[in-house]
């Protein structure tokens, strides 16, 4: 390695312009400056174990028209030291809010923060029939919006698979058939839901929350199923046949029995796409509530 005089380093350093600070030549303001899938890494609870989650991060502020840019620097030490405070109950949306109230506290020009977390999100599951148990992982997102004057806002959010009967060629079965459930056929789909709930800074909502809604709605994909498992979930999910429609109305009531104690400005947002068996394209849709 070549010698370098780290004095003359930190010399030089101070006696140069601080370009970030200076006026641009284009005085314009920008809503969002800064770094996108940055990667670390944060300490999660599964069950009485501690794990490691991997997470992408985006982080912006906004930027007035008398600055020519932020100090990207400053974005990954609000992370970091976030990082290194968490607590483990609901690290992803916790992490975001931190983040994100340490960026307006570190850089005094924003009026905003922004910080968006992706990760995987393991969570335990045990078969119902076979009872053997395992580890399923839930796409989880998180973020944070920060304001200086009026608070802010925080996501929660995951994506679910789970499986569909359609029951438009369940009723053209049994009348063409003439017989009865559970001898009626019918197609099966994967559906990729989505559920995310946006609520005050302090408000309580995890992951847990959503996983709960989900599977007591739905008829969850699982990763493990034994035989005895695998026609058990078959047969529920024939008992209970289910437009695309029909399921996303179905979650957003239950999110809405089990959410009810939040404030009346709290958002939930579903997103459902069926992956179609008997279709070349797929089916999606979307549905909301306040």
């Amino acid at each position: 390695m070549v010698a370098m005089d780290l004095s003359r380093i930190k010399d030089a350093v101070s006696k140069a312009a601080d370009l970030q600070n200076s006026n641009p030549s284009i005085s314009l303001p920008l809503r969002r400056v800064g770094v996108s899938k940055v990667k670390t890494a944060v300490k999660a609870k599964l069950q009485e174990d501690h794990v490691l989650l991997p997470v992408t991060v985006d982080i912006f502020l906004d930027l007035p028209e008398n600055l020519r840019g932020v100090h990207l620097s400053r974005c990954i030490e609000a992370l970091q030291q976030s990082v290194e405070t968490l607590s483990q109950s609901s690290p992803l949306v916790e992490l975001a809010v931190q983040t994100a109230k340490r960026l307006l506290q570190g850089n005094q020009y924003a009026t905003r923060s922004e910080v968006h977390i992706y990760s995987s999100h393991p969570f335990p599951r045990k078969t119902v029939l076979s009872g053997k148990a395992f580890t399923e992982l839930l796409e989880a997102y998180a973020a944070a919006i920060v304001t200086r004057d009026q608070g802010g806002r925080k996501i929660i959010g995951a994506t679910f698979t789970v499986m569909l009967v359609c029951p438009c060629t369940m009723e053209l079965a049994k009348t063409f058939l003439e017989v009865s459930p559970p001898s009626i056929p019918s197609h099966t789909q994967r559906t990729l839901l989505t559920l995310a709930v946006s609520t005050d800074l302090e408000e309580q909502v995890t992951i847990n929350d959503l996983i709960e809604i989900v599977e007591d709605s739905s008829h969850p994909a699982k990763s493990l199923l034994k035989r005895p498992d695998e026609i058990y979930e078959v047969l529920s999910a024939y008992q209970e046949p289910l437009f695309v429609e029909d399921l996303v109305r179905k979650i957003l009531l239950k999110a809405s029995t089990k959410l009810f104690s939040l404030p009346e400005d709290t958002v939930v947002h579903i997103s459902a796409e069926s992956l179609e068996s008997v279709h070349p394209f797929n089916i999606k849709v979307e549905g909301s509530y306040t």
